[in-house]
This record gives C-alpha cells, structure tokens and sequence, in this order.
C-alpha cells in the first residue's frame, strides 16, 4: 500500500514538473479533478516551486570550472607559509618531564622491595612465642598460593571438669 501511495507522489510530482509521460498526464489529471487530497498535494507542490523560484539562480563563472579553482590555487600558493618556530623547554620542564616518571619508578621499585622483605611473603620466616609451654603447635606452608595455616592444641585441664562448676553446665 505504501509502495502505491508513493508511486502516485511521484506521479504527481513528475506532473507539476511537467516530466510525466504524455499517455499517463490524462490519467492523473482525472485523479487530481476527483480526489480533495492529490489536488491539496498538487497545490503545495505548486506554492513550493514559487517559493523556491527565487534561489534556484545557478552563478555563471566567466571562465572554466577547472582554470576557476586552479586561479584561487595559485592565489593561495603566492602566500609563504609561516613556519612556527620550535618550543625549547626550561630546566624546570625538563625536569618535570624526565624527574618525574623516574621518581615513580623508583619509588614502585622501593615498595616492591619492601614488600618482597615482609614477613609475609613466601621468603620471610614468622617467628612466635607461646605464651604456655606446654602448647602443641603444627604449621603448614604453601608458598606458592602464600598460605599459612596454625594448628594449636592446648593440653586438657582437668581441674575445671572436676569442680563443682562443670556439673552445674550440664
């Protein structure tokens, strides 16, 4: 449906423009005296022309297309172009640009450093003391996953199981 309705714009168009096909000009003329909408269509089309009549003045040059750009060329090429001259930096820029980025690096460096010399790491070594003698202590390492698992057992104290307190938990 779409397709037809435009199809007939296009008719109509190619009417008021005057480049429809003589066999087809009777047809659409018909069309127009009888329908309120292609005659609307055919009165805007007409308004848009008028209105546009007065910029479709095409610029006639006196001399070829091709000498006319190549003219404004020359015209262009005549000027020199002005070279800006190069930017030297001051010892502070320089310094900021070079000072800088070494300053970061050595700094990530130092902290690198420091943390490889932790006593985190997989190189360092925990030391710890218990605070009872008689404490059982059972480490595991896993150096590459950076793991450390402590295993303290304690031994029974049985003077709190035989008071008078521990039956009075149950």
């Amino acid at each position: 449906m779409k397709e037809q309705e435009q199809d007939l714009v296009l008719k109509v168009q190619a009417f008021v423009d005057g480049e429809l096909p003589e066999p087809e000009q009777a047809g659409i003329a018909a069309l127009i005296a009888r329908d309120a909408d292609v005659a609307a269509l055919v009165k805007e089309l007409k308004q848009t022309r008028q209105a546009l009549a007065g910029y479709d003045e095409a610029v006639a040059l006196p001399e070829s297309r091709e000498f006319y750009w190549s003219r404004i060329q020359r015209e262009l090429a005549r000027f020199p172009r002005e070279q800006p001259e190069p930017v030297r930096g001051s010892l502070g820029a320089l310094l900021l640009r070079w000072l800088l980025p070494a300053t970061c690096v050595a700094a990530l460096v130092a902290v690198g450093f420091l943390f490889l010399q932790s006593p985190w790491s997989a190189g360092g070594e925990v030391t710890w003391q218990a605070a009872n003698d008689n404490v059982n202590a059972f480490t595991y390492r896993d150096y590459e996953e950076g793991l450390t698992v402590m295993w303290l057992s304690y031994p029974s104290d049985n003077t709190v199981a035989d008071s008078a307190e521990a039956a009075t938990l149950n």
